[in-house]
């Protein structure tokens, strides 16, 4: 079984589905950029959350009603630190978006299920793209490109062991010695990672550029499974637990 995506460019966000608002605003605010994860926590409230710490409650949040919860990459602006929602640890961000992009995201197939290609590629580690969060693995990765119009197809695969897994990759006859493009995949992991609050880490095995690798990346097993809760006031407030 082969999984297939279209490439999200990392640089130019050139990527499967791409969702713009783009209105004038007096005031300058820094552009930033984010994977992150869409979460409703209602049927009227929606935010996103950045990382570990950050979440962006967005004032135009209902124009992207048609992007369902999941794994995005987001461009927006951060128009400061507003009230936290009782009992929450994390920062919350007033803002506004500015694009959103859909991360391609896929389940992993089963341990011995046929998986025939192995061609080389690179997962880039000095980026927050590439993480844990929420439940979903992330991988920001480079792959050996000629023609950037050519589908590149990618699976995470499970092993006999928990939380090991191999990365396979199938270029799709895309190949170039000199010249690479960028993109980023998700994999909805939240039925197989444990979410008991400890900290754990992911292995994953590959085709690297020169040779076959393995790397670890640690996660904190309460961050995903956290609960969308409506605590006890006499004015009911919605709570994400960070």
């Amino acid at each position: 079984m082969k999984t297939k995506f279209a490439i999200i460019s990392i640089l130019a966000l050139a990527g499967i589905i791409s969702f713009a608002c783009s209105d004038d605003d007096e005031n300058n605010y820094e552009s930033k950029q984010s994977a992150a994860t869409i979460r409703s926590l209602s049927e009227t409230n929606r935010i996103l959350q950045l990382d570990q710490d950050n979440v962006l409650q967005a004032s135009n949040m209902n124009d992207y009603a048609q992007v369902p919860d999941g794994r995005v990459i987001v461009t927006y602006e951060d128009h400061g630190e507003i009230d936290t929602p009782f009992g929450n640890t994390c920062k919350w961000h007033s803002g506004k978006i500015t694009k959103m992009e859909q991360i391609a995201t896929f389940k992993p197939v089963e341990f011995g299920e046929s998986v025939v290609s192995n061609d080389r590629i690179e997962v880039i580690l000095n980026t927050p793209m590439t993480c844990v969060q929420d439940g979903y693995l992330t991988i920001a990765y480079e792959v050996g490109s000629g023609d950037k119009d050519i589908e590149h197809h990618f699976t995470l695969q499970k092993t006999e062991k928990a939380l090991v897994f191999q990365l396979h990759h199938d270029n799709g006859g895309d190949i170039s010695a000199t010249k690479v493009k960028e993109g980023v995949v998700a994999f909805d992991l939240r039925d197989l990672i444990p979410a008991n609050g400890e900290k754990h880490n992911i292995i994953i095995e590959y085709m690297g550029f020169e040779s076959a690798k393995t790397i670890s990346i640690y996660f904190d097993g309460k961050r995903y499974n956290a609960p969308a809760l409506k605590v006890g006031h006499e004015t009911p407030t919605e709570c994400y637990m960070c």
